[in-house]
């Protein structure tokens, strides 16, 4: 936008400063998903247009100018959002551990003439263990407590860890690792069990690689038999 200004004589083209409208924010991806970085200014007039960098490195990488993309740099990137809007986000899909970083969109003429953000990308689902359950069939005698643990191969922005019960969402949640005591009965024995991250940046919430479904066993007592002894659960019995 321009504004006319008349001096005597002498006319005067004072353009408007270019005003930040969305800047981009701390966002976590998924490797082999996708991520957008948001950059929009009103007030725009070629050729001072959005520029974004890569500036993890010691030399700041630039990867688009306008709406070009820089495809040696980025052969992922492209230009999203509405241009007329002054809308000139930056979109990597699909995003790799490569372009985890810190990302900056540039203006020349604009106060302040950057903004910048950290993309984290996860590599690894989060990865779910347990404490009191045996071996990969999670067996469990009824009545026991057991620990469920939740936690993340690398620090993100702040998220948050949850753990879900047969897909719903529980109160337990929080800060990695994220840790939740449960008594399993034969009640729960069909029950599934999931930890997901969470991020604002998110539309797909990463989960660990499988469910937890317990094996839950009867408790068993000691009977002494005629010729020896045997182990008397409250479902079955065996010899021993």
């Amino acid at each position: 936008m321009y504004y006319v200004v008349l001096l005597n004589t002498v006319t005067v083209i004072v353009s408007a400063i270019p005003t930040w409208t969305q800047t981009p924010y701390d966002t976590v991806a998924v490797n082999g998903g996708s991520a957008e970085m948001k950059c929009a200014l009103s007030n725009l007039v070629p050729p001072s247009l959005p520029k974004w960098y890569d500036t993890s490195g010691s030399s700041h990488r630039q990867v688009s100018s306008g709406t070009a993309v820089i495809t040696h740099q980025c052969p992922t990137c492209i230009i999203t959002g509405t241009h007329s809007d002054g809308e000139y986000h930056l979109k990597m899909d699909p995003v790799s551990v490569t372009d985890d970083g810190t990302w900056k969109c540039t203006v020349g003429n604009a106060h302040p003439q950057s903004q910048e953000a950290t993309l984290i990308i996860l590599d690894e689902s989060p990865i779910c263990i347990t404490e009191g359950a045996i071996g990969s069939n999670y067996e469990v005698i009824t009545g026991t407590g057991v620990t469920l643990k939740c936690d993340l191969n690398k620090a993100a922005p702040p998220g948050e860890l949850m753990w879900t019960e047969n897909g719903q969402d529980t109160n337990h949640k929080g800060d990695r690792p994220m840790s939740w005591l449960i008594t399993i009965t034969k009640a729960k024995k069909d029950d599934r069990y999931n930890c997901k991250y969470s991020h604002s940046s998110m539309s797909i919430y990463p989960q660990c690689n499988r469910d937890i479904i317990f094996d839950v066993q009867c408790k068993y007592v000691y009977y002494i038999g005629p010729t020896c002894c045997y182990l008397k659960g409250r479902c079955s019995s065996r010899r021993v």
